[in-house]
């Protein structure tokens, strides 16, 4: 059985990808409605049923980061604002922590201020990293970008589009929003055994 070739019936400039879609018809999306109801029903009791299996859904392991950034974020708010102590690495480096040594009562209690709130920004590190890590952060357009496509049509009914514009995006935004999310994320790593109170 031979292929056949798939020959180009028609080219043209669209002003955005995909721009042609039809609308459709009312009672097509009222059907669509009705069975995204149904999906959604079948959908809970599933997540019902695996719960009673294995003791949670298991969209909370596909979707791990997402479920767990929710759990994070109100305990360790929470932490941040009933704070007691900090870890013994937020003090400065010369801090002597025996309790004869010669630093009058004042010096301790200054030390003490300066590494509560350096374990304060470290836990605003971590709560900003662990609510923000999903932004949409998009990256800067060339100034003349031209938005439009090349739409072909082939003779086995498939479409094809192709950017006009092959300028370079700016994508120093993404990635200073990662580091910014990693670091946040290499705190919570590197004082997990020092999330308590």
């Amino acid at each position: 059985m031979s292929k056949e070739k798939r020959t180009i019936i028609k080219e043209e400039i669209v002003g955005q990808f995909m721009e042609d879609r039809s609308r459709a018809p009312w009672y097509t999306l009222v059907w669509w409605r009705f069975c995204w109801k149904c999906e959604a029903l079948e959908y809970w009791w599933r997540k019902k049923r695996q719960t009673w299996r294995t003791g949670f859904p298991h969209e909370q392991a596909w979707n791990f980061q997402s479920w767990n950034a929710e759990m994070v974020v109100p305990r360790l708010k929470y932490l941040r604002n009933n704070l007691n102590g900090c870890p013994t690495e937020m003090f400065e480096k010369d801090y002597d922590h025996n309790a004869d040594s010669e630093l009058s009562e004042q010096e301790r209690e200054l030390a003490m201020d300066r590494a509560m709130r350096s374990w304060e920004k470290t836990l605003d590190k971590m709560i900003w990293s662990f609510k923000h890590w999903d932004d949409s952060i998009r990256p800067i357009k060339p100034k003349d970008y031209d938005p439009r496509y090349k739409k072909t049509t082939y003779s086995d009914g498939s479409v094809g589009y192709e950017g006009l514009d092959d300028s370079k995006w700016d994508w120093t935004p993404c990635e200073e929003h990662s580091k910014k999310v990693q670091e946040g994320l290499d705190l919570f790593a590197k004082y997990y055994l020092n999330l308590w109170d």
